[in-house]
């Protein structure tokens, strides 16, 4: 939680029945503003090799590897900063509600 006060996103509230509470609208930030402020490591748990760094296979290999993560990464952020935990929020709601997810449009609007 450290972390996404540091940024902005929530703060604490002392007294009786205190905790943590949101500092800004979730219309305000995406999943990728939270992913930037609390992300230690890649985004995803896999990469390449480190077996036999002196392995010309394993070097050859692991350029690829890491090209094709980088991209995935970028795709990944990109879609993550369209993503407003607004949006996330409504989802949640109307799951809960029964709605399906097909009728989410007509409430956004």
């Amino acid at each position: 939680m450290a972390a996404l006060r540091d940024a902005g996103y929530v703060q604490s509230a002392g007294g009786r029945g205190g905790g943590w509470e949101l500092a800004r609208d979730l219309e305000d930030f995406t999943v990728k503003d939270v992913y930037v402020a609390i992300a230690h490591t890649a985004l995803f748990a896999l990469g390449p090799a480190d077996d036999n760094p002196a392995c010309p296979v394993e070097a050859a290999v692991n350029r690829h590897i890491n090209e094709g993560l980088s991209s995935a990464e970028t795709t990944m952020l990109r879609i993550f900063g369209k993503k407003s935990l607004a949006k996330i929020a409504r989802d949640v709601t109307l799951s809960t509600s029964g709605e399906s997810s097909g009728q989410v449009k007509r409430h956004m609007n």
